[in-house]
């Protein structure tokens, strides 16, 4: 379903999005298709939801700047799938919900295909090189009744529940006699607080469960999910909405969508496809920690600078023509050096030789393995002034300058280069490297933190270290390629970062 170049770093909207997050959503996929195939098995319908709905309507994917996957089921359809799931989703599977985990929240299920994270390499192959848990959050619609004294005592009930399992383990032994009193009076409901096999906090969530499901279809005009709805009342969608499914495209996969997707989005999102980049509730990525963690357990190493090397001086070429080199790997990514050549020839063609090189490259799999080699030479522009790499030596020609876009070395999680056309060697081959990274963002302003953490990622390389000036777009977007490798290396490295950070 992906292929190889599927987890290149990459932008989407502006958008900077690295190979940690393409692992992971290709992982979140692998998960749904079991979900789905026990669905499609069982005949339960479920729908894309929250932002993997938006997603699917608005990117036929991931909103950029989303983590993971979210569906929905109506009730009746849940509590089937949770029997149903527990039995044949594929063994390591995890299926959480309130049910069977103490404190879980009520109205949600997640399922994981595995806990924590796995160091297992058949593991790792199977989700595309993504060591962590990974899972997809399953949203339960419940009926709101459409009587407004019954709405609201649901809604009483409902923050009672949520806020006394909240606080339950910190309270007094009193606090707790009498909260636990206060819900067989008011909800009629006994709770055993010397039950060893049951927690208090179970029970509750178990009675919260029952509290969402109080109405039906009779009952009701609209469908909402209660955790949502406890604390956004607006969020509730006409029951028509859910009525049947239509497919969208998510990433290559065929996802049902409410048949009412527009009303639902427009209900609760307003203007859904104007852009607005938000956060959520959760930490972002949600896995990078174990992610992490697994990493280093399987034996990786990061790349970290031992030295922070100032860039070579400008100075005056002694030479009637200077030899400038343009080298360029993935055909995709000319597009990222077009600015820099075009001002070139703009420029200097009249002190200046110019000349685009085509490098050979290599993929790799999902365990860091070099597997195929590419040369995309015969897919670049014909106007280009194209020179084969096979015709030159670099060390003995020394241009005077090359301009490159692949920083990575050896460190490069998707692909490399062949030893020659590593920095340190580039660097050593010209009197000036400039690196031109492909994949540039739309600047992004301080308070935008996932974006800033996606390109302090992909700023971790020995190319951005070893050349001698980096170019970017804009000066906005200096300044966060500025902070992201001060970052980096360091606050007291900012200075050097602003002298080797230019504007095309």
């Amino acid at each position: 379903m992906f292929d190889r170049a599927f987890f290149d770093e990459e932008v989407r909207e502006g958008y900077p999005v690295n190979t940690m997050i393409k692992r992971g959503w290709a992982a979140g996929i692998e998960v749904l298709k079991e979900v789905d195939a026990i669905c499609k098995k069982h005949n339960i319908t479920y729908y894309a939801e929250w932002g993997t709905l938006l997603g699917a309507v608005r990117h036929q994917g991931f909103i950029p700047w989303d983590d993971d996957i979210d569906i929905s089921m109506k009730r009746a359809d849940y509590m089937r799938f949770i029997d149903i799931a527990k039995e044949e989703l594929p063994e390591g599977f995890t299926i959480h919900h309130v049910m069977n985990q103490d404190k879980h929240k009520a109205a949600l299920c997640g399922v994981f295909n595995t806990y924590g994270y796995s160091t297992d390499t058949d593991f790792i192959e199977r989700f595309h090189g993504c060591p962590a848990a990974i899972g997809i959050d399953i949203a339960v619609l419940d009926y709101l009744p459409r009587d407004k004294e019954a709405r609201d005592q649901q809604a009483e009930a409902l923050d009672f529940l949520y806020s006394l399992i909240a606080q339950y383990e910190g309270l007094t032994i009193e606090e707790r006699k009498h909260q636990l009193e206060l819900v067989e009076t008011s909800l009629g409901a006994k709770i055993d607080d010397t039950d060893p096999q049951n927690s208090v906090t179970y029970q509750l969530g178990v009675l919260l469960e029952k509290v969402c499901q109080l109405y039906t279809d009779e009952d009701a005009d609209e469908l909402t999910n209660m955790m949502v709805w406890q604390h956004w009342k607006d969020y509730h969608t006409p029951k028509e909405c859910y009525d049947s499914v239509v497919l969208g495209t998510f990433e290559g996969f065929e996802i049902p969508m409410p048949v009412g997707y527009d009303t639902h989005l427009r209900v609760n999102y307003g203007d859904y496809m104007q852009m607005v980049r938000t956060g959520s509730s959760h930490d972002y990525p949600y896995f990078e920690d174990n992610y992490t963690i697994a990493y280093q357990a399987i034996g990786g190493v990061e790349y970290l600078p031992n030295q922070m090397p100032l860039p070579r001086e400008k100075t005056e070429t002694d030479v009637e023509r200077e030899l400038i080199l343009l080298l360029v790997s993935q055909a995709e990514h000319w597009k990222d050096m077009k600015a820099t050549y075009e001002r070139l020839v703009n420029e200097e063609s009249d002190k200046a030789d110019i000349y685009v090189m085509p490098l050979p490259y290599y993929r790799k799999d999902a365990l860091g393995n070099i597997v195929e080699r590419y040369y995309d030479g015969n897919e670049f522009p014909t106007e280009l002034p194209l020179v084969d790499y096979q015709d030159y030596e670099l060390a003995k020609l020394r241009a005077d300058r090359i301009y490159y876009q692949d920083p990575w070395d050896e460190w490069g999680e998707t692909t490399e280069l062949d030893d020659i056309y590593k920095s340190e060697e580039l660097w050593a081959c010209c009197k000036r490297l400039i690196l031109v990274p492909s994949n540039q963002p739309t600047a992004f302003g301080e308070d935008d933190e996932r974006a800033a953490k996606m390109l302090n990622y992909m700023v971790r390389y020995p190319g951005f270290l070893i050349a001698d000036e980096i170019v970017v777009e804009d000066e906005n977007l200096r300044r966060n390629y500025a902070d992201a490798l001060a970052g980096f290396t360091g606050p007291s490295t900012i200075k050097i970062w602003e002298m080797k950070l230019g504007i095309n």
